[in-house]
This record gives C-alpha cells, structure tokens and sequence, in this order.
C-alpha cells in the first residue's frame, strides 16, 4: 500500500509540472504575440515583374504603388473590377513610403476596446482591419524589415487574377471629357511606358 507522504510527493510533483507547463504556454504566447524573439527569417527582395499583355480597357486604374494605391486596387479586384495598378516613378518594389521610404515602424491605432481575459498574453486589438490586417499578419510586427514588406505586397498583387500591373511608366495623363460647367470627368489614361514596351497607350475606364 502506498504511504501518505509518496502520495502527498506525487501529488506535489503533478501540480509543479502542471503549473511549469502553464508558465511556460503563458510565456510562449506572450513572447510570439508580442515579438519578443523575432523568428522570422531575413528574405531578399523580390523581382517585381510587369504585366507584358495590358487590355484596351479597365473597370479601375489606379495610379501610384503606395499603400493606399495597393489596397485600391486590391479591394477593386476583389469586387469583381478588372484593375490596372500603375507606377511612374523609378521604383523596384511596391509599398511607397513604407518600403522605399524607409518608414518601417508603425504607430498604430488601438481599440477602445481590449480583451479583458488574459489581456496581457493576448494580441492587442487594433482599429485597421481588412487589407492591412492581412498585410500585416504577415510581417515581422510593428517595426519589420522592408524586403518583407515589399514582398508582401506584391503576393498578395500577384495573387489577384482581376490586376496587371505596370511597374515605370514613363507618363501618365488623365482622359477627361467635359461635364457639366467647368467640370470635367476622367474617363481613362494615356500612359507612355518604358523604351522596350510599345510606348504609349490609352486605357479607358468603363
């Protein structure tokens, strides 16, 4: 028959192990929610590729891979409009200010509203849902290296079916017709390329 003191011994040693178990999953959390111990793995820049074959016309064209470009034409595609996502400017990667420009730390806009259980092992809630939340999901956190970034940005381009996308046009010029009074109503771009693609187009909006 086992004696009181080796049951009040294993008992003690089941409730240790237990609680080391739970520390160490309440650490584990905390350290992956927050970044604490970056894991990610350093990725080199990807070959952002133009769209050879453009369409006489789009639903959407969207000037400027900025973030605000990028999500434009995102949401546009997702809707069901065949997008063109244009660049003018001499640049290799998408994302703008966030990649190009360096600014790879964000201050972001946090819920009013937190999770009360747990909160300090949980995520906290932000504000920016949607396309950024996507995007950000797959960064390094709020300060993250800017290949990532980049890269990001053009998968998730990529993946869309309803986008091309034109990287270094040499000039875009609004198409406008006249509306009402002095206004006027842009129905599409001419948009000169670069030397190796034919030189310049007119894409209408319909």
């Amino acid at each position: 028959m086992i004696s009181r003191k080796l049951k009040i011994t294993a008992i003690t040693a089941s409730v240790f192990i237990v609680l080391m178990s739970a520390a160490y999953g309440a650490f584990y959390i905390w350290n992956k929610n927050y970044k604490f111990n970056n894991n990610y793995v350093w990725q080199p820049l990807e070959d952002v590729q133009s769209t050879l074959n453009l369409k006489d016309s789009y639903n959407v064209i969207v000037a400027g891979t900025d973030p605000e470009g990028i999500t434009a034409a995102l949401s546009a595609a997702r809707n069901g409009m065949r997008v063109l996502l244009v660049e003018a400017r001499d640049r290799n990667m998408l994302g703008g200010l966030l990649t190009e420009g360096g600014l790879n730390t964000l201050d972001l806009n946090y819920s009013p509203e937190q999770p009360q259980l747990l909160s300090s092992l949980r995520q906290p809630d932000f504000l920016n849902k949607g396309i950024f939340q996507e995007w950000f999901d797959q960064i390094e956190g709020s300060s993250f290296d800017t290949n990532t970034a980049a890269n990001i940005f053009y998968r998730m381009v990529r993946s869309e079916p309803n986008i091309d996308l034109l990287m270094n046009a040499k000039e875009l010029v609004p198409l406008t017709e006249q509306s009402t009074g002095d206004h006027k109503t842009i129905t599409g771009m001419s948009i000169t390329k670069e030397l190796y693609l034919p030189k310049t187009s007119s894409m209408k909006c319909k």
